[in-house]
């Protein structure tokens, strides 16, 4: 039985290797428990896509003079605003030049909180942060020795919309640079990046929050999804194996790892032994619930959607009071933020056990289980445990964990038997597909008549309505010069299409090219309360080109994306991969039906092996199932057995 209470515990001990470090790589000695320090050298240029804004409102800026104290010139100039960010944590000056489209910035860029001795910097207006101002940021280091930095950072002037509607300026702050490195490991290359995602030019495993990670095999880091990304409290994947962000050097020119006695589970395996102190300082272990679902909840307080759940916890706990059913709280806030979820859980009357033990994100249950659901340690995190103690679902959507337990408590012998697999959207391995506008479908049709929709006045005769598969609604019309058709996308789904812009799309010929299209950015909203972004390019075909009658065809391109999701049963490790098949970002219940939605896997050997494509029959550790359901941002498969 593996008992893990921390982290630190190690189960053999270990040297950190100390050696001359070649072209920023270091080879893993055959000591298994060896750490890896790997010797990383700063690139300039490579922009961070993680950035801050500076506040402009004014009741903040004076909480924040107040802290710091910061030497701000006296008397202002005219139309000069004091402005903060709290990454950094930087103050500047902000100096509107009249008739000009950009303006005058200060940066505290030597970062010793004195305005007075920094040069004004002219700020264009700009589209992109790529098209910001590079500007020498000055870090202080303790470690090894005393010794300073000079990082660039990208400043970019921006206006957006504000909640008055009116544009108001914005200035962002990221990084330019990012550190790399490689190391080897079991005869292979590996590539390490830093990435500051804190803009804080200081590296702190403990409380470092955006740091990001990146590693993958060198020979594969150039293709886009290939690394892994990480956080400095997580586990990384390397070589088959766990490893720990060990130490990290305060200025990024290094980093250690360590391989971690922490076991790597998944869906369908038992989970190991842990023992935790709940708020009555009672220390119990998980197997002290075998013969009861368990549902683990992670939380931390700074969590809106993780503490808007309680109220709802609290009724299943009620609910499902007659059945062996149980829920422990697990929060993962460290000491500084331990009272303020301990009001939380005294504010929500949270009855069902709690721990609450000040560890922060590197306690070992959130490390083991945090990897399992649909978006790995990201917030909230839900782990459903068995009977017997297996690893049965994991999720971040609270509606999933309703439909779980309504399946696993069931009645009916097979929806007890449902398979619930957690996918993962796989950004790098979209695929761009193109369909016709439906503007003949009965649904199509049945458009005209539908009372929820409103259309814009003054439409000339022979518009025509028509529709994406995924049921957005779209008007169009013919424009005068006969190369180009006025179209309206309803983007934001609303039904509502006087609120949406009118688009002009060229009528093409020829093979079509993605800048050919014009892109308009549809948001699709989930059942499961997440909203997607999701760019659509829009082009029409000449009359009798790919559509009925005489007008132009209309026709979409958008990204049919891959889904994965593994799982065990017993020792074989299966795969789930379900492609949208129409290209427009949500799954619905047409898309089920096509043969090609859903793959399985086998790994064997260590590599994935195709050996079914279906949604009947598919063949899963001796029986056979079918496709119950599949949410509409693809986040989960049900498979039900076929009996």
């Amino acid at each position: 039985m593996l008992s893990i209470t921390g982290i630190g515990q190690r189960l053999s001990p270990w040297i950190v290797l100390i050696g001359t470090l070649f072209s920023g790589a270091c080879t893993r000695p055959d000591d298994a428990s060896a750490a890896l320090r790997i010797a990383l050298e700063r690139i300039d240029g490579e922009m961070s896509y993680v950035g801050y804004s500076f506040t402009f409102e004014e009741e903040r800026v004076a909480e924040q003079i107040d802290r710091y104290h910061p030497v701000i010139p006296e008397p202002l100039p005219p139309g000069t605003t004091v402005v903060y960010c709290h990454t950094g944590p930087f103050f500047g000056l902000v100096q509107k030049r009249t008739g000009e489209p950009g303006l005058r910035f200060t940066l505290d860029a030597n970062c010793n909180h004195d305005l007075t001795d920094d040069s004004a910097l002219d700020l264009p207006l700009v589209e992109s942060w790529a098209e910001g101002t590079v500007v020498r940021v000055t870090r202080s280091y303790e470690t090894p020795e005393p010794h300073t930095a000079q990082l660039p950072y990208r400043i970019s002037y921006m206006t957006r919309e504000g909640r008055d509607g009116r544009d108001e300026d914005a200035i962002t702050v990221c990084a330019d640079y990012r550190f790399a490195g490689a190391f080897e490991l079991d005869g292979r290359e590996y590539t390490v990046r830093l990435d500051d995602g804190d803009v804080r030019g200081r590296f702190d495993r403990e409380t470092a929050v955006n740091i990001s990670v990146s590693i993958g095999l060198t020979e594969q880091m150039e293709i886009p999804g290939a690394a892994n990304h990480y956080r400095l409290f997580e586990l990384a994947e390397i070589g088959g194996r766990l490893w720990e962000f060990n130490e990290i050097a305060e200025d990024g020119n290094w980093i250690e790892i360590i391989e971690s006695d922490l076991p790597s589970i998944g869906l369908g395996q038992a989970v190991p032994e842990m023992e935790m102190t709940d708020l009555e300082g009672q220390i119990f272990r998980l197997s002290d619930y075998r013969g009861q679902v368990l549902l683990l909840d992670f939380w931390p307080a700074w969590c809106g959607p993780c503490v808007a759940k309680f109220p709802a916890i609290n009724e299943m706990v009620e609910r499902y009071s007659d059945r062996p059913f149980a829920a422990i709280g697990i929060n993962i806030d460290d000491e500084r933020r331990l009272e303020q979820a301990r009001q939380i859980i005294d504010e929500y009357d949270l009855t069902w056990r709690q721990v609450a033990e000040g560890k922060g994100e590197f306690i070992p249950s959130y490390q083991v289980l945090g990897r399992l659901p649909e978006r790995a340690m990201s917030f909230p995190i839900y782990v459903l445990i068995d009977e017997e103690g297996i690893a049965r679902y994991a999720t971040n959507d609270y509606q999933n964990v309703e439909r779980f337990l309504a399946a696993h408590f069931s009645d009916d012998e097979r929806e007890r038997g449902v398979r619930f697999v957690p996918l993962t959207e796989q950004h790098h391995e979209r695929v761009p597909l193109d369909g016709a506008i439906d503007f003949e479908s009965d649904q199509a049709r049945a458009l005209a008549d539908n009372p929820d929709l409103t259309l814009p006045g003054g439409l000339p005769a022979g518009y025509r309505l028509g529709r994406l598969p995924n049921g957005t609604v779209l008007l169009a019309w013919p424009h005068a010069d006969g190369e180009h058709v006025h179209v309206v996308l309803d983007a934001d789904r609303d039904f509502d299409l006087t609120n949406d812009e009118e688009t002009d799309v060229p009528v093409l010929t020829g093979e079509v090219a993605d800048e050919d299209a014009v892109a308009i950015t549809l948001i699709v909203a989930y059942a499961g309360g997440g909203r997607g972004f999701r760019p659509v390019r829009l082009y029409a075909r000449p009359a009798g080109g790919g559509g009925a009658g005489s007008e132009p065809a209309l026709w979409y391109r958008g990204d049919s994306t891959i889904f994965r999701g593994s799982f065990f049963v017993g020792k074989r490790e299966y795969e789930i991969a379900v492609h949208d098949p129409t290209g427009d970002y949500l799954f619905s219940p047409e898309d089920w039906a096509d043969e090609t939605i859903l793959t399985l896997s086998r790994k064997r050997r260590g590599e994935w092996v195709p050996v079914y494509s279906g949604i009947d029959a598919i063949p899963i550790g001796g029986e056979s199932c079918r496709v119950r359901w599949i949410s509409d941002d693809g986040a989960l498969v049900e498979l039900e057995p076929i009996r």
